[in-house]
């Protein structure tokens, strides 16, 4: 008797595991999609207004753009980021493991490169702190 309900509890386990793999590899695809979608939004965005600001309909503000389109870049990585931390939960040898570290660590330096450059650019659009820039405070 004990031999069979614990055959029916490692048999219920298989099947709960099975549906959580699932269920984790859909959220992977949706998370990725998710980033993908950021960014691609993001890039068509900021393409219709540097073309809408080059034939005049309105002023370009070129950093303002680089701004945006760096957040949306960064934030567009961290969803990759996630996605790729559950892909390796799903799969957890150690080719994954070291995988998964070697993009986090590019991801993290790229992240890192584009937050400096999106700090450096609000240091110029904020009244005040850039003296002898165009419409700012000197």
């Amino acid at each position: 008797m004990e031999d069979g309900l614990l055959a029916a509890l490692s048999a219920g386990v298989g099947l709960l595991e099975e549906a959580l793999r699932s269920v984790v590899a859909a959220a992977v695809v949706g998370i990725e999609m998710c980033g993908a979608l950021v960014i691609v939004a993001e890039v068509i965005r900021t393409i219709y207004y540097f073309i809408r600001g080059f034939f005049g309909a309105k002023s370009l503000h070129m950093s303002r753009l680089r701004m945006q389109l760096g957040q949306s870049m960064v934030m567009g990585l961290e969803f990759q980021v996630a996605a790729d931390i559950l892909k390796t939960a799903l799969s957890p040898e150690w080719n994954d493991i070291l995988l998964l570290a070697a993009l986090i660590a590019l991801r993290t330096v790229l992240n890192y490169l584009l937050e400096r450059e999106i700090e450096h650019l609000n240091l110029e659009w904020i009244p005040g702190l850039a003296p002898g820039k165009p419409g700012k405070k000197a």
